[in-house]
């Protein structure tokens, strides 16, 4: 009998080897569902006079990140967070220039009084030349897709 007790005292050790109960972590009932305020809509920046394949691609990225930034923000946005994880120039013409981007967006809401989150991994391409900017989503195809075809961001 006592063999019995020792062994499940040492097997209830080894499954809760690591396993700490810390009184101070917010449960799930306790985390917080008030929408932040505070977060704002991101203006899309100006093309900067001199526009180069030097300066292009971090341009790209300042766009991209603010507009999906407004897409994804709402009154019940809790968290809210967009990041360029690769760029690319991808072609460079007379007409102007061709940038990849990959980005990841994640995003904390309320939805029906619960709090929700979502990620989001995608690829869009933009044409970038000193008067125009164009967007377009990539589908996953293994072209380059020409982002003219896409959506008008500024003229």
């Amino acid at each position: 009998m006592r063999l019995h007790i020792s062994t499940f005292v040492v097997a209830l050790l080894v499954l809760t080897a690591g396993c700490t109960f810390n009184p101070s972590e917010p449960t799930a009932d306790q985390w917080d569902r008030t929408p932040d305020h505070s977060l704002t809509e991101k203006s899309i920046p100006e093309t900067p006079d001199n526009l180069t394949h030097k300066n292009v691609v971090a341009f790209a990225k300042q766009v991209e990140e603010a507009y999906k930034w407004n897409r994804e923000l709402t009154n019940q946005t809790i968290e809210l967070s967009v990041g360029v994880v690769e760029e690319e120039l991808v072609n460079t013409t007379d007409a102007g220039y061709i940038v990849r981007l990959e980005l990841e967006a994640k995003k904390t809401y309320i939805e029906d009084g619960n709090r929700l989150a979502s990620d989001d991994f995608y690829t869009t391409y933009y044409f970038i030349n000193d008067s125009s900017i164009y967007r377009i989503r990539s589908d996953g195809n293994e072209s380059v897709p020409d982002p003219r075809n896409g959506e008008h961001i500024r003229e």
